[in-house]
């Protein structure tokens, strides 16, 4: 088919257009971009669907979007005080259960850890000891303050021992000290009663 001076092997009508190739290879190679379109529109990327997702999810799984933090913002401006109460009682209880897991798993660790060598506590107490049972337990405050008190109230009450001598008592001469005056003629006398004596009788002779 000739036009225009032109050659023209075969034509094509798509839609209300007719469209003539020069060549079988002009028109292999047309045939082959239509369906490279065709599919692009049909089968989106894996980016173009995860955008879309993103976009238009109501709940975040991974992005928290605009129009979630704003409709979670406009949620809590609507909470009456009560219902306010409730959703914040909820938070710290949450927040409770986790603190309570950390601490069960540390107390886990603790209770498996043994001091092998001389224990530097860099001026950290030492919290939660139990009462000491063996000799070698750490005494806690309780348990010392505990038995002071019992030793100040019963200090009180106890009488001072008194003994008797019954026999001869050789004190290899040492000093006897701390003596009361004697009272009863039968009691040691002091230095201090011996010399107020002597004196006493020195100012009689000299009258």
């Amino acid at each position: 088919m000739t036009r225009c001076g032109r050659q023209f092997t075969t034509s094509v009508s798509q839609g209300n257009t007719m469209v003539f190739y020069d060549s079988a290879e002009e028109e292999e190679e047309d045939q082959q971009q239509d369906e490279e379109v065709f599919d692009d529109e049909a089968i989106p990327t894996n980016e173009e669907e995860e955008e879309e997702e993103i976009e238009n999810c109501n709940i975040p799984e991974y992005v928290a979007t605009k129009e979630y933090v704003n409709d979670q913002l406009e949620h809590a401006r609507q909470l009456s005080a009560q219902d306010a109460s409730i959703a914040l009682q909820h938070e710290l209880h949450q927040v409770k259960l986790k603190l309570q897991s950390v601490s069960d798993t540390q107390s886990r660790c603790l209770r498996q850890w043994t001091v092998n060598d001389a224990f530097n506590a860099d001026l950290y107490r030492i919290s939660n000891t139990a009462p000491p049972q063996d000799e070698k337990d750490v005494a806690n405050k309780a348990y010392v303050d505990r038995h002071i008190n019992i030793i100040k109230t019963h200090l009180a009450k106890i009488p001072k021992l008194r003994c008797s001598k019954l026999g001869n008592v050789n004190v290899m001469k040492k000093r006897l000290v701390n003596v009361a005056p004697p009272v009863r003629k039968e009691d040691g006398a002091t230095k201090a009663y011996v010399d107020e004596k002597i004196k006493k009788e020195i100012a009689k002779l000299r009258v």
